[in-house]
């Protein structure tokens, strides 16, 4: 892949081409990577908090059942 197309692709310009060259990382780089970072980290919790709810949802369900019989 040329250079271009890699540059076109991560959205690079040539400081943050020539910087990765030389094993750095530029402050756009890294704002980029934490911006992913957090929408990785929020979308974990919303799904962690989405199965803590429908847990909770069967276990309210499972006391109302067992409650029922009695």
């Amino acid at each position: 892949m040329q250079d271009q197309k890699l540059m076109n692709y991560f959205k690079f310009d040539e400081a943050d081409l020539q910087a990765n060259r030389n094993g750095q990382v530029t402050g756009k780089t890294k704002g980029a990577y934490d911006q992913g970072f957090k929408i990785g980290r929020n979308l974990g919790e919303s799904v962690a908090l989405l199965f803590l709810f429908i847990g909770l949802i069967g276990f309210v369900m499972a006391i109302v059942a067992r409650n029922r019989r009695s």
